[in-house]
């Protein structure tokens, strides 16, 4: 299969159409409250994580910006670029390690992905309707691929398949074309394969 001439394998393409193809009115009324139910939880967690160590260095690095695309930093009035907004809001996700687990041939949290929805979802001005189709987006991807990839027996973490959901609901909430969205699936995942080796131990 080919699109505008480039190849793209059978797995990228069906991610792609999924993202692509989805539409708010194919949701289910529960599909639709647990993404409010999902949203809720990952907002409680972040803002109880909002003094936390890790939280305020992370919060250094988040320039104000007072012009151009901006999102805000869970629990305050400060707007930063969008990447910075989704870098910062996920770190207080993951800082109490409380956010939703998905456990099946492997282990998920769907959640992590979550700010970066709702940072370009901001950014572009977009509606709650838009926030949550985006949503499921990032659920059904990540859910599904650990209900089917034993990757955690195999050495390896969940940081790509959360870069993945990160980038399907980001494309399909700024309406990327199928060969974008394939490009932004690559640029995703192929550089943040990581061994399980590092949530081994200690952690913070």
């Amino acid at each position: 299969w080919a699109e505008e001439g480039n190849p793209m394998d059978s797995t990228t393409k069906r991610l792609t159409d999924f993202a692509t193809e989805l539409r708010f009115e194919d949701l289910p009324a529960n599909a639709v409250r647990a993404a409010k139910a999902r949203i809720l939880s990952t907002l409680a967690v972040s803002l109880a994580a909002f003094d936390m160590e890790p939280v305020r260095i992370v919060k250094k690095l988040a320039q104000q910006v007072a012009a151009g695309p901006a999102a805000s930093i869970f629990g305050s009035l400060s707007k930063t670029t969008p990447e910075m907004a989704a870098f910062v809001n996920s770190a207080m996700v993951r800082c109490l390690d409380m956010s939703d687990s998905y456990v099946m041939a492997a282990v998920s949290h769907p959640a992590d992905a979550f700010p970066s929805v709702l940072a370009v979802a901001e950014a572009e001005k977009l509606t709650g309707r838009d926030l949550l189709l985006a949503t499921a987006v990032i659920y059904e991807a990540q859910c599904r691929f650990v209900e089917v990839v034993p990757y955690n027996h195999r050495g390896w973490d969940q940081t790509p398949i959360v870069a993945l959901g990160a980038a399907l609901g980001c494309s399909r909430l700024l309406g990327l074309k199928r060969e974008q969205i394939q490009h932004a699936i690559s640029l995703a995942v192929v550089p943040n394969v990581a061994l399980n080796q590092t949530r081994t131990g200690t952690l913070s």
